[in-house]
């Protein structure tokens, strides 16, 4: 993955349902000085508020993508699945590992490097289909997104550490702290949700 990365002379193409902050700075470190300097980076990934929450998708990591190359297009689409790396029309890497960091290091994952031109244009043809059912993600968008996710994660982990102390009768006059911040969580998760249609997509502004 490096040394298609560290080749790329135009534009690097990364197709990954899950990306974090470890798989984004492996990118940066090992993407070619060639692009940095006058290419573009084109990453699919799937920003649902699931993946997000979880912490399976990162958007202060793809943030951290945003100034890699001079052209730099984040696109979501929901349900992706497929992890596809394309350095050119000359290299592309077919894989069951993410841009995470158990995708590049631990996991026993499997896939194969090409190198035929033909091939490679025809992944990369099918792969650009793929981002235009996803929508477009403008910077301002993620950097919004990245502030919401995080409130909605800190607040599913503080529910979580405190869930055992909701032992109050319901009937009780008033609500419990507990209650208070399930219904904080549920409400930013909505706002998070907001961000998107029925189907997972962003809407257009």
């Amino acid at each position: 993955m490096a040394h298609l990365l560290a080749e790329a002379e135009h534009d690097v193409f990364v197709y990954s349902p899950y990306v974090t902050k470890q798989g984004a700075d492996f990118l940066v470190a090992s993407i070619s000085a060639s692009v940095r300097a006058s290419g573009q980076l084109t990453l699919l990934t799937n920003l649902s508020p699931s993946n997000v929450t979880q912490g399976s998708t990162d958007p202060e990591a793809l943030q951290t993508l945003a100034t890699t190359a001079p052209r730099m297009e984040i696109y979501h689409l929901p349900s992706l699945h497929a992890k596809v790396y394309v350095a050119d029309t000359r290299r592309v890497i077919v894989t069951s590992g993410n841009l995470t960091f158990s995708g590049l290091n631990t996991n026993y994952e499997y896939g194969f490097c090409v190198e035929h031109a033909r091939t490679v244009d025809v992944v990369r043809r099918d792969m650009a289909e793929y981002a235009k059912l996803g929508a477009r993600i403008e910077l301002g968008q993620l950097a919004t997104y990245s502030r919401v996710a995080e409130e909605v994660k800190r607040d599913v982990s503080r529910a979580a550490e405190s869930s055992g102390e909701i032992s109050a009768p319901i009937f009780r006059r008033g609500v419990s702290n507990s209650q208070r911040r399930t219904h904080q969580t549920a409400g930013r998760r909505g706002l998070l949700k907001h961000y998107f249609r029925k189907d997972d997509t962003v809407p257009s502004r």
